[in-house]
């Protein structure tokens, strides 16, 4: 699955643009020290301004950083957790290790879309792989 880290307190953001860090890829570092499942999250720039160079170090608590989950079109997504986004048809899994292929519709609203795949023990998605060309076999 794939992963987005945010940071969620406008405090830690507003230090972080006064420093001139919104710049860099906070994204690897976040990523890094979410998972490493420590109470403090702990960032570290090293800044070259002009003629000299120097470093910054940041600590804030974990709480404020936000895992969500990103939709993956090349794997596998958690249901219901993510919601397809276009109205077509997915490869689902079953919570009992089945396969089957199940249209996510533009006729129904989401919340009868959803309620549909729960009924069908639907607990993962993913797109369909395009088709084959029967010339290339």
């Amino acid at each position: 699955m794939k992963y987005e880290y945010e940071i969620t307190d406008n405090r830690i953001l507003s230090v972080l643009a006064d420093e001139n860090i919104y710049n860099y890829d906070l994204s690897s570092q976040l990523k890094e020290e979410y998972e490493a499942g420590n109470s403090t999250i702990y960032l570290y720039f090293e800044i070259c301004d002009y003629d000299y160079k120097y470093e910054k170090h940041f600590f804030f608590p974990r709480s404020f950083v936000k895992k969500e989950i990103l939709f993956d079109s090349d794997g596998w997504n958690p249901f219901p957790q993510l919601l397809p986004a276009e109205h077509k048809s997915y490869l689902t899994q079953s919570g009992n290790n089945e396969f089957a292929i199940y249209g996510w519709s533009k006729g129904n609203s989401e919340e009868e879309n959803r309620v549909r795949w729960e009924a069908l023990n639907v607990v993962a998605f993913r797109e369909l792989p395009p088709p084959c060309d029967p010339k290339e076999l």
